[in-house]
């Protein structure tokens, strides 16, 4: 029997789920139109993903370092030991490092 079924389709219906959920094997003919059509619309759909990630991140309020010095009363050798180890890394913007507020608020809740 054979289908004729769109790769757009499959991949965005119940029958990719029900695919992916088994070890059958799945052999599939597809042309080179179709092939180019199925990785356009991954990579548009890897486009709109990034592009949201990225406003989110730009849209989150950030502090500068010596604003993050005074809230939590350290000094720039307890930054950088911090950043080493993962506790409270920086966002470099050009030379400069600056810090997300819920990055430093969760550091003053004992969080991180």
């Amino acid at each position: 029997m054979k289908l004729n079924i769109k790769v757009r389709e499959i991949m965005k219906g119940k029958l990719y789920e029900t695919l992916i959920g088994t070890d059958a094997r799945l052999a599939i003919t597809i042309s080179g139109e179709e092939l180019k059509e199925f990785v356009e619309d991954v990579m548009a759909d890897a486009r709109l993903r990034a592009e949201s990630e990225i406003k989110a991140k730009q849209s989150e309020e950030c502090i500068d370092k010596e604003e993050v010095k005074t809230l939590l009363r350290v000094c720039d050798t307890t930054l950088w030991k911090w950043a080493k180890r993962g506790k409270l890394v920086p966002q470099k913007v050009g030379s400069r490092n600056i810090y997300r507020k819920s990055d430093v608020l969760a550091v003053l809740r004992g969080e991180k």
